[in-house]
Parts: structure tokens; C-alpha cells; sequence
């Protein structure tokens, strides 16, 4: 299955993506508001792309797809659908620093969310960010999302409680809710 948008295409990722994810993770502007905070080194990298790729059969039909533009095969990022601790499964994604502000976080995320509730019939779909994530609450407002909550969750990076931003998208066509 794929899924397409007007500029991108999505796809499932695979080993030879180490690369492309290496340009993400060793961007220290990308990572800050990651979980990591800092950027990966090559193994890092490497380790969790190895993680992605054999855990992938197991999020089907969600899952982390490698977006690429459709007219070069350019990388452009991940993004995510997945359940995860959150009442709705949870849409998360990253670009590449060069592919900023170009509206394709909104174009991606748009088709994601259509495949959610098209396809999968879901009955929401959340999304989390640091408060201080400007440009990520600017897509998820663009999209339609809402903030639900702000929870104080512990950052074992920064060795301390941060706040984090929960957004979520009701489905008004959905028969489960």
C-alpha cells in the first residue's frame, strides 16, 4: 500500500534509509524538540533505524513511513501513526531542515489523517509537542487539532519534569465515536 500525496510519496522504511535518517538525527535543530534532544551518532542512527525496520509488520496497517518527494525520490522525513499511551493513535512526524516551510509537514499530515479516518475508520487522532514547538503546533492548528491538555512528564535527558502539549482531532464521520 502506498500512500501519495501531490508531491510526495509514502513509503515503508528499509535499511539503505540510513542516510536519510542520518541527515535527520545529526541536525542539532531537528533533534531539539525530539525526545533524544541532541543529535545521534551514525550508530545511534543506525540502532534505531535497525529497531524501525524490524518492528514495522508489527504497526501495520499504522505505521513510520520515509516520505520522499514524488518528482526526485528526495528524502523529505518520517512520519508516524501509531498507537501508542495516548487515547487515539498518535501522528507524529520529522523533516529535514532543508524541506521546512515549504507546507509539506501540512500536505503529509493531511493525507495521514485521511487515511486514519478513511481507511482505518478511526475515531481520533492525537499528536504531542513541546510548547515551544512553534512550527509543529502551527501544522497540527493548520490540520485542525486541538489542545486537549499540557502534562508534565519527566525528560531523561534533562534529568527533569518538562511540559509537553497534547493535541487532538475528533473524526465527525466516524461511526466508533
Amino acid at each position: 500500500m502506498t500512500i501519495e500525496t501531490q508531491r510526495t510519496r509514502l513509503r515503508r522504511f528499509g535499511l539503505s534509509d540510513v542516510e536519510n535518517m542520518r541527515e535527520l538525527e545529526s541536525d542539532p535543530e531537528v533533534m531539539k524538540f525530539t525526545p533524544s534532544r541532541v543529535p545521534q551518532s551514525l550508530e545511534q542512527t543506525k540502532s534505531r533505524l535497525q529497531s524501525l525496520v524490524e518492528k514495522e509488520a508489527t504497526y501495520a496497517p499504522f505505521g513510520v513511513w520515509a516520505v520522499e518527494l514524488k518528482d526526485t525520490s528526495d528524502f523529505v522525513g518520517w512520519f508516524m501513526l501509531i498507537h501508542t499511551q495516548f487515547n487515539f493513535p498518535e501522528l507524529g512526524f520529522m523533516l529535514v531542515r532543508r524541506h521546512w516551510g515549504k507546507g509539506l509537514a501540512t500536505e503529509v499530515a493531511s493525507a495521514l489523517i485521511d487515511f486514519g479516518y478513511r481507511k482505518l475508520n478511526l475515531p481520533g487522532i492525537a499528536a504531542t509537542t513541546n510548547p515551544e514547538n512553534s512550527a509543529s503546533i502551527r501544522v497540527l492548528e493548520k490540520l485542525g487539532f486541538g489542545i486537549t491538555k499540557t502534562i508534565s512528564t519527566y525528560d531523561r535527558i534533562f534529568e527533569r519534569d518538562i511540559e509537553l502539549c497534547i493535541f487532538e482531532l475528533l473524526n465527525k464521520t466516524s461511526s466508533k465515536g
